[in-house]
């Protein structure tokens, strides 16, 4: 069974807003700034970039993204709450409002992909996403992944 401590979420957003894709990735890669304090443009190219070559959608309403950077030193998870469903390219169709990005430094290896294997796991639990549906602000979506609920993060 996985702990808390195996996920290590270091950016929580809730009501993430945007229109349309590219709005939303605009938020996304300032807020992913703000905690990494890399500049946001470095987010928002590479997020761009996937989701024009790529199907971000896993389907039941969530994206994943996911990268290596020379950049950044320490892995950066991020789980985000749109404000409201908006299209993506998804395997489904399903508009997207759970957002994951996870990005890894380059030296991590194969690390990054035991880390995403993870993180698929549990936003395909569909528990877990009710929980994370059912939040109504900003510190109930950091109390559903702090640490003292493990049994929530047990995928």
């Amino acid at each position: 069974m996985q702990t808390p401590e195996d996920y290590f979420f270091n950016c929580v957003a809730f009501g993430i807003k945007g229109l349309e894709p590219v709005q939303i990735l605009k938020n996304i890669s300032y807020t992913l700034a703000r905690q990494t304090e890399l500049p946001a443009g470095l987010f928002l190219d590479k997020l761009d970039q996937i989701t024009k070559s790529e199907i971000v959608g896993i389907g039941d309403g969530v994206a994943v993204y996911d990268w290596k950077s020379p950049r950044i030193t320490d892995s950066c998870l991020a789980l985000l709450r749109l404000e409201s469903p908006v299209q993506f390219p998804s395997v489904d169709d399903r508009p997207v409002d759970v957002i994951v990005v996870l990005v890894s430094a380059e030296s991590v290896g194969p690390v990054h992909l035991r880390h995403l294997a993870r993180i698929t796991r549990l936003v395909r639990d569909h528990d877990f996403l009710a929980r994370v549906r059912d939040v109504t602000c900003q510190s109930g979506l950091e109390a559903l992944l702090a640490p003292e609920n493990s049994q929530t993060l047990a995928a």
